[in-house]
């Protein structure tokens, strides 16, 4: 009887252990390969972007080529591999359970005048927005066509050419970020002649966070002398919200009362008593802000009028024509160009400057804007070097900045480019000092500014100055739409400030060509360019800079 009892239980324990290995059996299947060159198989290339789009994987081959995916369902997949300086492939895996099926890449080179940086957008949880560069190496120019573009993003410029020896930035935008619920990972083709190359695009789930605004003050008081306050909103979101304010105070006026509040931007909001003088008692109110789904209330206190200072604003120039009062931060204000259908200089300076191959188009608010053609010859001069100064501010409205030229100014001792200001792989480059236009522009050393793609209208301000803020150094601060962004230093050469008090032009636009075997050659690029202004010898302040900002903004 026990000998029975002992085989059962081994018969039973066999049984449980045969389920067991069952219920064990591998269920997936896994992808390997090995990425080289086309001309020498055995030559492996790293740094290779391998994807699989469908399932949100992407592999980067080290320095033997290789890569590995695991643990994939049964299935068909696409496979796509891209490198620098390789065209783009793509080959069908068809993957089994159990198995490890075997996929090697050979890569063909691509056109060695071109090259694609960066082959990889990564959009996290707070980036709308992204761009890729474009470098032509050779001496002729190169179109090129963005095409099988994920539905979910827009890319700008879509097509469009190259200019030798030039880079062109294309921006990549996500079209609806709240949309973005899950991760998305897909991938866009840049076609350049028989060429392509695969950027792979990665995109975080957006991350619906509580609204982050700040109102102040959340208190306004009116004494019996003021008859206007503001209040400001601040973001801190990453989203572009709406808002919309309502007052309960029939006397008042508020100005923006309704408008678009910008991911991690400012809104200034004025309030205004229509008529101070018809304010016989004491009133208290509120305003009510509604900023996406949230509320928020600004109280307001306003005291009798009792005979007041103030000054009639109606009294002047009413267009604002060479008239201080109506410019916002008019001190120090050298030159303002605000091209309504002339170049003329709206201050009491008065220079005039000349538009050559340029027109006028619809800026904002029924203004107009300078148009100056990517051509050569295609540009806006003044005859006084405007930008020449061991203190100056420079303040300008730009639309949709490539690569290129953008201003210079022109030395009188040998005709050479001092205070450069162009456009590099999509960022701004700023220098003052003339040895380093000449001799190290394109050096390492020579930094850009590091900022966000310039598609649309923007505000560029640059606050320069030399030996002010460090000792022989020329110092230059950037602020985009108002905000600090970015800070430059150079050495001034031999610490004598010869590149300053030695100019005699200013050139916006147009291509910049210099001779000999030095310096760099610029491009013309498309400018529309407003409110042009220049501070001479006065370096304005963040708080400046924001009220410019919110006088202009469109």
């Amino acid at each position: 009887m026990k000998r029975f009892v002992s085989i059962l239980t081994i018969s039973l324990c066999a049984i449980l252990l045969i389920c067991c290995a069952k219920e064990e059996e591998v269920m997936t299947g896994s992808i390997k390969g090995f990425v080289s060159d086309y001309t020498n198989a055995n030559a492996a290339i790293a740094g290779a972007t391998v994807t699989i789009n469908s399932k949100g994987l992407t592999k980067t081959t080290g320095s033997d080529g290789r890569f590995e995916f695991t643990e994939l369902e049964p299935g068909t997949y696409s496979i796509a591999v891209s490198a620098n300086n390789y065209q783009a492939t793509t080959k069908q895996v068809t993957v089994y359970a159990g198995q490890s099926v075997n996929c090697d890449f050979q890569l063909e080179k691509a056109s060695a005048n071109v090259e694609i940086s960066p082959v990889t957008l990564t959009f996290g949880q707070d980036v709308d927005q992204l761009s890729f560069s474009i470098k032509n190496n050779s001496n002729q120019s190169l179109n090129y066509s963005i095409s099988d573009v994920p539905e979910y993003v827009e890319v700008s410029p879509a097509s469009g050419t190259a200019a030798a020896k030039s880079t062109q930035a294309v921006s990549v935008k996500i079209k609806d970020r709240s949309n973005i619920t899950t991760n998305r990972n897909g991938q866009l083709k840049v076609n350049i002649g028989n060429d392509s190359y695969i950027i792979s695009i990665s995109v975080d789930a957006y991350n619906d966070t509580s609204t982050d605004i700040t109102i102040s003050p959340k208190t306004l008081t009116f004494d019996k002398d003021t008859e206007l306050l503001t209040f400001t909103m601040t973001s801190g979101h990453s989203q572009e919200l709406t808002y919309k304010i309502s007052s309960d105070l029939d006397i008042l006026t508020v100005n923006p009362a309704e408008g678009k509040l910008a991911a991690r931007s400012k809104v200034e909001v004025s309030v205004k008593i229509n008529d101070r003088k018809e304010v016989a008692e004491f009133r208290t109110g509120a305003l009510t802000i509604t900023i996406g789904n949230n509320t928020y209330v600004v109280s307001v206190s306003i005291a009798k009028y009792e005979g007041n200072n103030l000054q009639d604003d109606n009294n002047g120039d009413s267009n604002g024509d060479n008239n201080s009062n109506s410019i916002a931060v008019p001190n120090g204000l050298y030159a303002y160009f605000t091209f309504e259908n002339n170049t003329k200089d709206i201050t009491d300076t008065e220079l005039s400057g000349t538009g050559v191959g340029t027109t006028y188009v619809d800026s904002y608010n029924g203004t107009k804007a300078l148009n100056i053609p990517a051509t050569a010859s295609a540009m806006f001069s003044v005859p006084n070097a405007l930008v020449d100064q061991q203190e100056m501010s420079i303040s300008f409205w730009v639309k949709d900045l490539y690569d290129g030229h953008v201003f210079h100014a022109v030395r009188s001792t040998d005709s050479k480019a001092a205070f450069l200001l162009s456009v590099e792989n999509g960022m701004l480059k700023f220098v003052g000092n003339n040895y380093n236009i000449y001799y190290k522009y394109s050096d390492s050393d020579i930094q850009n500014f590091t900022h966000n793609a310039l598609d649309g209208w923007h505000m560029i301000t640059l606050v320069s100055d030399y030996n002010k803020t460090s000792y022989y150094t020329i110092t230059t601060r950037l602020y985009i739409d108002g905000v600090y962004t970015d800070v430059l230093t150079e050495t001034e050469k031999g610490g004598g400030y010869e590149s300053y008090n030695s100019c005699t032009k200013f050139i916006l636009g147009g291509e910049m060509m210099t001779t000999g075997n030095y310096g760099p050659k610029l491009n013309a690029t498309k400018i529309v360019i407003d409110n042009f202004r220049v501070y001479r010898n006065r370096r304005l302040n963040e708080q400046e800079i924001e009220t410019i900002y919110n006088s202009e903004k469109r």
